[in-house]
């Protein structure tokens, strides 16, 4: 069972948890499958003895759009106007950073983008804690959560290798 983090309570009552359960059962995310076949194939391919000697720019572009376009629906910038959700490597002159994230997740409103969500990315197997002396010795988790305080928009912070 789960808890609230503030009691002991459940965190959903027994009556909606089990018609949420029946209706998932029979309703199933259409199309999920066709949508998450380019992310299980970029997760295959990391198997191969290529993907050690690749970097994490040369991954991570790939990932993004396994990802976060064709199984979750968002819309990469550059793309149609207006539309964009997700824009790869913003520059520093756009976001005030003094880094560049990986990805920002949002949506634009009146010419500027609003960040709910900054995505950091590293190469598969990298400590998602450990301190990387290429970034000032502050972790992968460190660095994300850096831009997400940076960004006043920011809700979420997403860390992966």
């Amino acid at each position: 069972m789960q808890y609230t983090l503030f009691g002991k309570r459940p965190l959903f009552d027994r009556v909606t948890l089990e018609r949420r359960r029946t209706e998932w059962q029979q309703e199933p995310l259409p199309g999920v499958a066709e949508r998450a076949a380019p992310l299980v194939a970029f997760s295959n391919s990391l198997q191969s003895s290529l993907e050690k000697r690749l970097k994490e720019t040369a991954l991570e572009q790939s990932f993004n759009h396994a990802l976060f376009v064709t199984l979750l629906g968002y819309r990469l910038y550059p793309g149609e106007q207006g539309s964009w959700t997700a824009w790869p490597k913003p520059p520093s002159s756009a976001t005030g950073l003094s880094g560049e994230p990986d990805l920002l997740l949002g949506r634009w409103r009146e010419g500027s983008f609003e960040s709910l969500a900054v995505v950091e990315l590293k190469r598969p197997g990298t400590s998602l804690d450990a301190p990387q002396p290429s970034y000032n010795n502050r972790s992968p988790v460190e660095q994300a959560f850096e831009y997400g305080r940076k960004l006043p928009t920011c809700l979420w912070v997403i860390v992966t290798d």
